[in-house]
């Protein structure tokens, strides 16, 4: 963050952004940087002492879900939820006042009402009167998306896209005391035309009003990383570097990781625990659609920003903002200014692959019939822990079963595991008892199948 925020020219002003999957740390980058500035740290030294954090979320403590804001228009609307947020950060802070609680005490008052200009003159008023001289206020907003469900009568624009556009007039009418920063897992508000004020938001870094947009990378953290956030314990380094890998560098699945491992255990239990911790976090996502990711993963595909999926059955579709807010895809998404585009290589969590293969491993030893693509899921259960020691025998096997599924993915032809592969899986995971039973009893299907259709080895 440093120096993002410090120049108070019309060039450089105000607007800093992330656009990051569920869990990968938004929420924590606005706290650190509020907590930086609550303890004297400063975020660039031509700003020290003089940025004033004021974080408002849309989720979590100050999720009210609905809530009467007197005014069904539109844009009055979003002023109404960002203002009674905006008081009860500011003036609400250290009192333990839950937003909820606020909200039933004041919410005869119309906030929707509530001029802009009377709203920064008391931040601006209140901060002088706490020995801050010249204020710069900070808008840290969390979860903008959060509020993109809500409807109003005559609905024309995402309430989200008013909600950001209000938080941007204050940088534009107030350029030398507000600075902003949204995080959000929707694109919709930080890329749709509407809140740009017109023409195609497409790549482009700038807004409207021709103020640079900066845009923050949260990615997965590095395997070397990611080892050194969680405290292994007892666990043997292989085994433990094995976790890591399928967390994807995902710092909540991370999180997690250590809470289960603070209960020592086999490996098995180990992954059957932190998976029931990760059920609720992350949604169930339809075949065809996880599918289409791994496929796109696998050769680089760009996917659009408003690219939509088919959902099960008569369901809403699934868009890129529903796919990052299950946690399936572990991406920070960024416009891509050379090429003018809002497209992104879709990173697609590891651990969220597995648990869709254990499901239909267990769907299949529970007898039901082995789907179209069960191939495919039987190639990742095979790929993922070869990975881990690459030896000569598990690179050869590795090598193999990744090419197999590079051409899958870019001819979408069915996949046939071979009685080799099968084999050599069971002898390069001789000395791991976790994959053994299940790797003999796939060489026992494949065994059953090639007696029943007489296949070719």
């Amino acid at each position: 963050m440093d120096g993002l925020l410090v120049d108070s020219t019309v060039e450089k002003a105000g607007f800093s952004a992330t656009i990051g999957s569920r869990g990968c740390g938004k929420s924590f980058l606005l706290d650190e940087i509020a907590r930086r500035c609550a303890e004297g740290k400063p975020l660039h030294d031509l700003l020290d002492g003089r940025l004033v954090p004021v974080v408002i979320s849309f989720n979590g403590a100050q999720d009210a879900g609905d809530m009467d804001y007197h005014n069904d228009h539109g844009p009055t609307r979003a002023a109404g939820m960002a203002n009674a947020r905006l008081v009860h950060s500011v003036f609400c802070r250290g009192k333990e006042t839950k937003f909820k609680d606020f909200m039933q005490r004041a919410n005869k008052f119309d906030w929707g009402l509530l001029r802009q200009a009377v709203v920064v003159k008391a931040l601006l008023q209140h901060c002088r009167a706490n020995a801050v001289a010249h204020p710069v206020l900070l808008f840290l907003v969390d979860e903008l998306g959060a509020v993109s469900h809500i409807t109003y009568p005559g609905q024309q624009t995402n309430l989200a896209v008013l909600v950001a556009r209000y938080f941007k007039d204050f940088v534009v009418n107030w350029t030398r005391n507000c600075r902003v920063v949204f995080t959000t897992f929707d694109t919709a508000p930080l890329v749709m035309a509407q809140m740009m004020g017109g023409g195609a938001w497409a790549g482009k870094e700038r807004t409207s009003s021709n103020r640079r947009v900066h845009w923050l990378p949260l990615d997965p953290f590095p395997d070397e990383v990611a080892e050194q956030t969680v405290d292994r314990g007892s666990l043997e380094q292989d085994v433990f570097q094995y976790l890591i890998t399928l967390s994807g560098g995902h710092p909540r699945s991370l999180a997690m990781l250590q809470s289960v491992l603070k209960v020592e255990g086999p490996l098995d239990d180990i992954i059957g625990r932190w998976c029931a911790h990760l059920t609720g976090f992350m949604e169930d996502l339809p075949d065809q659609v996880v599918l289409d990711l791994l496929a796109a993963s696998m050769v680089g595909h760009q996917i659009s920003h408003d690219k939509q999926w088919s959902g099960a059955g008569e369901g809403p579709p699934f868009t890129v903002a529903r796919l990052l807010g299950a946690a399936a895809l572990t991406n920070t998404i960024l416009p891509r200014t050379a090429a003018n585009t809002f497209t992104f290589v879709a990173q697609i969590s590891v651990i969220y692959l597995r648990q869709w293969v254990t499901n239909a491993i267990e769907q299949q030893q529970s007898g039901t019939p082995p789907t179209s693509h069960w191939p495919v899921q039987q190639h990742l259960w095979l790929l993922l822990p070869t990975g881990n020691d690459l030896d000569w025998m598990c690179f050869e096997l590795f090598n193999a079963l990744l090419v197999q599924l590079r051409y899958w993915a870019r001819q979408q032809r069915p996949l046939t595991i071979g009685l080799l592969a099968q084999l050599s899986f069971v002898a390069v995971t001789a000395s791991s008892p976790y994959h053994m039973q299940r790797s003999l009893a796939s060489v026992r299907r494949w065994a059953c199948a090639l007696w029943a259709r007489r296949v070719a080895i």
